[in-house]
């Protein structure tokens, strides 16, 4: 919105209205964020208009009768029911975000997922008795890797950077992904990922025990949940390969 806001502030362009379907869609930054926005606009003799008509174009001087104008003086009528429309919108987005957010932690704390699948695995959607949910399946062409990984780990034969250097031999890359044009999602401006494996990355991947099926993150408080899916791995193969560092304990 800053930016459609610099537009029309340029003189070049030649913009006399502002037009918006209503402030919520202007911004939901609430009365401090409308107000500085629309400052901008009036002080480039742009005029802010919505479709419902909550903006009033109406300036009052309550020294007109007394033939007398200052800037304190004048305000407009329609101030007071725009600042509440914008901190009706914030209060909107925190009632989005809040059942937004809070049925994502719940279904976390579940065992499903709510994040970008981590490398080995894809996303997808499959039926419960909680409704549609969303868990983890295995991307096979890096799942592999994963499992490659562990197992050589785990055997004890090969130090980690040997491990590393095996793996990428055995043609092992970090998931690709693009860059796109936030206009023209058909343009690719850059390209992510596609990088060899480092021993760092790899001991990261040893102790992340997603891949044993187990999700310990944030929304879990830190606590280990058992995921309603199957990892790429057991938890015997995780503990074998983690040497003592990290430990997943089954409790019966």
């Amino acid at each position: 919105m800053q930016e459609a806001v610099d537009y029309c502030k340029n003189a070049k362009n030649g913009i006399d209205l502002f037009i918006i379907k209503s402030i919520d869609r202007f911004t939901r930054g609430g009365s401090l964020s409308y107000d500085m926005l629309k400052t901008q606009l009036d002080t480039s003799n742009v005029q802010l208009v919505d479709i419902y008509g909550v903006i009033s174009s109406q300036q009052v001087n309550t020294l007109d009768h007394l033939g007398f104008e200052y800037k304190w003086s004048v305000y407009s009528p329609s101030k007071k029911s725009e600042i509440l429309e914008a901190e009706r919108s914030k209060d909107e987005l925190r009632d989005i975000m809040s059942r937004m957010i809070g049925a994502e932690i719940r279904y976390t704390q579940n065992g499903y997922w709510m994040r970008q699948p981590p490398y080995g695995y894809y996303s997808e959607k499959v039926d419960t008795n909680q409704g549609k949910r969303t868990i983890l399946r295995p991307r096979e062409e890096e799942a592999t890797f994963i499992r490659q990984m562990f197992e050589l780990r785990a055997e004890g034969l090969l130090n980690d950077a040997e491990i590393v250097d095996k793996l990428n031999d055995n043609g092992y890359q970090t998931r690709v992904s693009y860059i796109r044009n936030k206009d023209d999602l058909s343009k690719i401006l850059s390209k992510k990922g596609g990088k060899r494996l480092t021993v760092k990355s790899m001991q990261r991947i040893i102790q992340n025990t997603i891949y044993a099926g187990i999700n310990v993150e944030k929304w879990t408080g830190y606590a280990p949940i058992k995921c309603t899916f199957d990892g790429l791995i057991t938890t015997d193969l995780f503990n074998r390969a983690n040497r003592g560092k990290k430990y997943i304990a089954l409790m019966s």
